[in-house]
């Protein structure tokens, strides 16, 4: 388990460090107002994947590890397949009306919505395919696919800007960058089929356990949308209350911030897998780990709190100052996640109906105090309902895993 983590944990911050360079190249070039609508965007789509997924990625690694027969059953992913598909066709008329919705409200144009399109449905296609390796333990595959989704980022819309310039003497716009993503994301649902082609399949020659499936799936989705809500919403509220300008500021404190929840990402992906084998004894690792290294975490938070201003200016320059204290804040919970990811791991396993119930009181938690704290602090009270929210999770979660402890023989 230590070798898949470490290089899950490697590939992803090569990836996402590809996205990072492309997110402050973005905020140097436009002005603050694009840089913001672009995340406003992004967080839409970040959004709308989720309900695309719906949690059949992480009840395909769940499912599958605790009912294939052998190493590579097939004819069970094929089963998954299929649902999926089954999925999409019932889903996508609903995503249509819902752009018809909120156009009316950001009126998007025709290239925006068709960034929120490809942004959408390929990618989500395309994350399903990557997890057929995630399941199966093929970390090198899904550790290159991983990598494939930011590195074809980078390539199409830096070297798309740099032909567009140099060759058809084009100005570098807003609409340049949505026309390159739209061609990012056809070429990336491309690469996701030809990496996949031997397994897809829809056919399955055995019966599986649909209720089974189902418990999974609806507990796993659902809980993932709250998640996805409450992740991405915050974009979304800050537009509303304070303008696209705020959303910036925010996004690139965001941004920079985000590469901590990478680990935590990585540590998620892999003890998916390994908790479905043994959740007690990971349980019991778990905390062990925790205890032994909580002065670390607090020291490491300290230390990036004393360097953020550094940070932000190196990154982002000048004109986003104002970022700095938003960094400050939410690098507590970010670098946090790093300890308290692994106990949702093991709640997501064993407990999905549980942790549904406890994501959706942290969406709900986090949606009424950010709404009033923006009202009264702008953008920084946004980010401190974040922090309250969290925090009021994690402890709830140490606790019933305390409470478990007792009950497993170490």
């Amino acid at each position: 388990m230590k070798k898949a983590l470490i290089s899950v944990t490697f590939f992803n911050f090569f990836a996402a460090g590809i996205t990072f360079l492309i997110n402050i190249i973005l905020a140097r070039l436009f002005p603050i107002a694009v840089f913001g609508r672009i995340n406003l965007l992004l967080s839409l789509s970040a959004i709308f994947i989720i309900f695309f997924q719906f949690g059949f990625n992480n009840s395909m690694v769940v499912f599958y590890n605790k009912n294939k027969q052998d190493e590579a059953d097939f004819d069970l992913l094929n089963y998954i397949t299929k649902r999926y598909r089954n999925f999409l066709c019932f889903s996508i008329p609903i995503l249509v009306l819902l752009f018809i919705v909120i156009d009316k409200y950001y009126q998007f144009s025709f290239w925006e919505i068709l960034f929120l399109l490809s942004s959408t449905l390929f990618i989500a296609i395309y994350r399903f395919f990557s997890t057929y390796y995630q399941a199966l333990g093929k970390w090198n595959k899904y550790n290159f696919l991983n990598v494939a989704i930011n590195v074809l980022k980078g390539a199409v819309l830096v070297l798309g800007a740099i032909i567009m310039i140099y060759l058809f003497k084009n100005e570098l716009n807003y609409e340049m960058y949505l026309k390159l993503y739209v061609l990012y994301g056809i070429l990336l649902l491309f690469i996701g089929i030809i990496a996949s082609h031997k397994i897809i399949g829809f056919k399955n020659k055995k019966t599986y356990n649909n209720k089974e499936f189902n418990g999974v799936l609806m507990s796993l989705g659902f809980t993932n949308i709250v998640i996805a809500l409450t992740m991405r919403l915050d974009n979304v509220i800050i537009e509303n209350f304070v303008g696209v300008e705020a959303v910036a500021i925010y996004s690139a404190a965001n941004t920079l911030a985000l590469i901590f929840p990478l680990i935590t990402g990585s540590i998620m992906r892999v003890l998916m897998k390994e908790i479905s084998r043994d959740s007690n004894y990971y349980l019991t690792k778990i905390l062990k780990f925790q205890k032994k290294y909580f002065l670390h975490l607090i020291v490491l938070i300290g230390l990036i709190i004393l360097v953020s201003p550094y940070l932000i200016e190196l990154f982002f320059g000048e004109r986003f100052r104002d970022s700095i204290r938003i960094f400050q804040i939410l690098i507590t919970v970010y670098v946090g996640g790093i300890f308290f990811t692994p106990l949702e791991a093991y709640f997501y396993n064993e407990q999905p109906k549980r942790i549904f119930t406890v994501k959706l009181i942290q969406f709900l938690l986090f949606f009424v105090m950010a709404i009033i704290m923006v009202q009264y602090y702008s953008i920084i009270g946004v980010a401190l309902a974040v922090v309250f929210c969290r925090l009021i999770i994690w402890s709830y979660l140490y606790f019933l895993s305390r409470k478990r402890l007792k009950k497993v023989k170490i």
